[in-house]
């Protein structure tokens, strides 16, 4: 990971992942159809390069319903304490991260899970990773309901 990384970056939420106050482990759901060839699995992110980066992925449309994708709010994970929580899973390589630009986000990106992981060892991270997002989650502007979230969030 000899790229320069920003030092946070962001999971979009959708409603049926945050429930009574928690974010729920299954808001990380693991892509395993993506075609690689490398033996990794990817979990979507978008890093926190600029001020564009949050509007990039509060404004996404759910491709199927043409609405705004992310109605619960915006997760905010930092680097360095993502990099703390996962250090054995990174030195094992079990892990990483990469920059994977897309045509309607050019600040995506991937958590990366070696595919060969037991279910147990994907739950245990998945919970890690909702553990780490609770912590800042930010109001979407552009979700229909914006102005009447209940939840207690940033």
């Amino acid at each position: 990971m000899t790229e320069n990384y920003p030092n946070s970056f962001y999971r979009g939420i959708s409603e049926q992942y945050y429930k009574d106050g928690y974010l729920l482990p299954e808001s990380f759901h693991i892509d395993t159809d993506t075609g690689r060839s490398d033996g990794y699995n990817e979990i979507s992110i978008t890093w926190n390069d600029e001020v564009d980066s949050f509007k990039a992925i509060a404004s996404q449309l759910n491709e199927r319903t043409r609405v705004i994708q992310f109605q619960a709010g915006i997760a905010e994970i930092q680097k360095k304490e993502f990099e703390e929580r996962m250090r054995p899973q990174l030195m094992l390589k079990n892990m990483s991260y990469e920059r994977a630009p897309l045509e309607n986000n050019k600040y995506h990106g991937n958590i990366l899970l070696k595919d060969s992981l037991d279910k147990t060892m994907r739950t245990m991270i998945k919970s890690q990773l909702a553990l780490l997002a609770q912590a800042r989650i930010h109001r979407n502007p552009y979700a229909e309901d914006a102005g009447n979230m209940s939840k207690t969030i940033c």
